[in-house]
């Protein structure tokens, strides 16, 4: 009968509160090297009036900082007793971490579903390793209906079970992937969603090499005994093409070592040579040297990038390599190790994050 009358009056003092206000969570943070313990007793606990199931008292100090708290859920207690450890710093702790500081004020308050209450307790002190009794009865008078911020949807990564009100902050995965961003379906465990797989050619050899692809697919090759190249492209649309125009057993196109496009397989200058003019290469951010060189060269920057991405192209436009580099700065030399390659003509495609510049290289 007492506790009926009781809960009336405090539901009585709710509707006509009606203040809002943030909820404190319960205590979050990690355990400190210094604490206290505040034993809540079984009379303690029995004259609290609950309204939810799942309650819990929370330590803070006056300026609102939670430095511990308990669930007092019928199920969490022990003999109807249940304690609290308050956390205090010490000089393990870092800032970021809440946590009291030696002789300072705290309070007990309760929280119950939406309801903020105070229990009619005076303030306590902080001690580390010391230890206070709380056996008298509560006197609970609500401070406020409350709400906890936080993300409320059940499906997002970040679903805060505590969360009262949605603040926008929900996070998703990405499609494909679940919250530790592991595959949903990946039935061949290579650690590509099924669903983003790429069909194509993995071999740089080949003309159709897709440098994006994840799984095997058909690869088309040049044969440059039959005057064939490739035309060039790395994403799996590259084609073969014939430099036997005529069809007469002599492979046409450039001849001149020194042109960009040269032919290394070719016999018969067809006069499709084409070259970089002094004044492009001078503007160029990149230098290159020795060019011609034999077992390795040097790439220089003469600009700072965020990051840049170096490619080999062979004549027949196949990949030869595919390299990247973070925070290169002005004047850093970049070196290029190249005694296995064969002797001929071949393109440095060197792309930043605003440019892409083409520099032909010749290995002796």
């Amino acid at each position: 009968m007492k506790k009926f009358i009781c809960l009336l009056l405090l539901s009585l003092h709710i509707g006509y509160i009606g203040q809002s206000c943030e909820l404190p969570r319960p205590y979050s943070a990690i355990n400190t090297g210094s604490n206290m313990t505040m034993m809540l007793t079984a009379p303690f606990i029995s004259s609290l009036v609950i309204l939810t199931d799942d309650p819990y008292i929370v330590a803070q100090t006056d300026q609102g900082m939670v430095i511990g708290s308990s669930s007092i859920a019928t199920d969490s207690l022990l003999n109807g007793m249940k304690s609290i450890a308050v956390w205090g710093d010490d000089i393990l702790t870092p800032d970021t971490v809440e946590a009291a500081l030696e002789g300072e004020s705290f309070s007990l308050v309760l929280v119950d579903g939406t309801n903020l209450v105070s229990l009619g307790l005076n303030s306590f002190t902080y001690a580390t390793n010391g230890m206070v009794v709380v056996s008298s009865s509560a006197i609970q008078s609500l401070e406020c209906e409350g709400y906890i911020n936080g993300c409320t949807d059940q499906s997002a990564c970040n679903f805060d079970v505590l969360a009262t009100q949605n603040d926008g902050s929900c996070e998703y995965p990405d499609p494909y992937y679940d919250c530790n961003q592991e595959c949903l379906t990946d039935t061949d465990s290579d650690g590509v969603c099924d669903e983003l797989e790429v069909v194509g050619c993995l071999e740089p050899m080949a003309c159709n090499y897709h440098q994006s692809a994840t799984e095997a697919g058909d690869c088309t090759y040049a044969n440059p005994n039959n005057c064939e190249s490739c035309t060039g492209e790395t994403d799996g649309s590259a084609t073969v093409i014939n430099h036997d125009k005529n069809e007469d057993g002599i492979c046409e196109g450039c001849t001149d070592i020194e042109a960009m496009n040269y032919l290394n397989f070719a016999t018969e200058d067809d006069g499709s040579c084409a070259y970089v003019h002094l004044d492009e290469l001078a503007s160029s951010v990149f230098e290159i040297y020795p060019n011609p060189s034999l077992g390795q060269f040097v790439i220089k920057s003469t600009g700072d990038f965020r990051k840049i991405e170096v490619k080999m192209i062979s004549v027949l436009g196949t990949l030869i390599s595919h390299r990247s580099y973070q925070n290169v700065q002005s004047n850093d030399e970049i070196s290029m190790h190249v005694s296995n390659l064969s002797a001929g003509f071949y393109t440095l495609v060197i792309s930043t994050p605003s440019n892409i510049v083409k520099i032909p290289w010749v290995k002796k």
